[in-house]
């Protein structure tokens, strides 16, 4: 069984690098039934630079962590920042 998460705002997350950006390579999601992870990059948006402050993930939902690869990364538990479980 996989387990799907839905979350408002999520669908920007996806929608504007591809429209933005044209590239897939700029999100990346990974997810179980207990956490959701999402790195994205700071030039998500043409080539503007994007800080930490400025991104965020659902209900007050910041950035977690900035790797040195420069990414920005979201980690948080299925139960935070109105994600929903489903599961098929």
């Amino acid at each position: 069984m996989k387990p799907s998460l839905g979350l408002r705002g999520l669908l920007v997350l996806f929608s504007l690098p591809w429209t933005c950006a044209g590239d897939w390579s700029a999100v990346k999601v990974r997810c179980s039934y207990f956490w959701f992870c999402a790195k994205i990059k700071p030039t998500l948006f043409h080539n503007l630079y994007m800080n930490p402050d400025e991104a965020f993930l659902g209900d007050d939902c910041s950035v977690t962590y900035v790797s040195p690869d420069a990414h920005y990364e979201f980690f948080y538990y299925s139960n935070k920042c109105g994600i929903i479980t489903k599961t098929f």
